[in-house]
């Protein structure tokens, strides 16, 4: 939650910078910019831009004046800019969240970017996260040594994290009731404890998956530790008694022999 509100912050910086803000809020017919001119909108961009965290940083206005960073021309088709156009639009100028990664793309903020003053629509600004950075995020976590982690968004599709059966996925949809808890589920013939904790503001389920015979390894071997004490102490019970009942037998046996 703080990695991705880290990323809201820098959108926000880039959308309402005066620079960014100028550019596309010139009049259509004034849009056709000198090479010369596009440095102070992509300066903006880069010295936000970190090849570690995102593929690209890109902004397109409706006035057709678009950055891209860190290449300055987009892959997008004008199809594919439109749909992120609705998208962006649909939330009123608050960042959305967009699980692409089933496309071979990325996890992707989207933006509507207004006008300070008059909060007249100028464009939108897309963020696409490197699939490594949210990758990073999860390496170092681990549930009880043999757990693992994965993250899905809100329709119960893959994002990142350890690669968790698809079905199963979409079978612990309907169990993610609440904002956080844990559940019981039967994955690939082996019972889990599930953790999760949702975020619906970014679009996205954290889950933390613990194999139940790791999570109760501790207590086997506490009722071994029990059997083996019980077994030990009937054994010794046994031969204190065998030892008992001689010291008592013995007397009356010999007096027997005597007699």
């Amino acid at each position: 939650d703080h990695s991705l509100d880290s990323i809201v912050h820098m959108a926000n910086f880039i959308a309402y910078s005066s620079e960014i803000q100028g550019y596309l809020d010139l009049p259509t017919n004034k849009t056709k910019l000198q090479l010369q001119d596009y440095s102070a909108a992509e300066r903006v961009m880069i010295v936000n831009y970190s090849s570690l965290v995102m593929k690209n940083i890109e902004v397109f206005g409706n006035n057709g004046v678009n950055f891209n960073v860190p290449s300055r021309y987009t892959e997008l088709s004008p199809e594919k800019i439109d749909t992120y156009m609705q998208k962006a639009k649909a939330h009123g100028g608050a960042v959305s969240w967009h699980n692409e990664t089933g496309d071979g793309g990325s996890f992707l903020l989207l933006k509507e970017i207004r006008n300070i003053t008059t909060t007249r629509s100028l464009g939108i600004i897309s963020i696409q996260l490197s699939a490594a950075y949210l990758e990073k995020q999860l390496a170092d976590i681990t549930f009880a040594n043999d757990g693992f982690t994965c993250i899905m968004d809100m329709d119960g599709n893959y994002i990142a994290g350890a690669p968790v059966d698809k079905e199963a996925l979409q079978s612990l949809r309907p169990l993610l009731t609440n904002s956080s808890g844990y559940t019981q589920l039967n994955m690939e013939g082996q019972n889990y404890l599930l953790a999760y904790n949702l975020l619906p503001q970014k679009n996205i389920s954290v889950l933390g998956f613990i194999p139940e015979t790791t999570l109760y390894s501790e207590i086997s071997q506490l009722k071994i530790w029990i059997y083996m004490i019980v077994m030990s102490t009937c054994i010794l019970s046994f031969l204190l008694s065998v030892k008992i009942s001689n010291t008592i037998t013995a007397p009356l046996r010999n007096m027997e022999e005597s007699m």
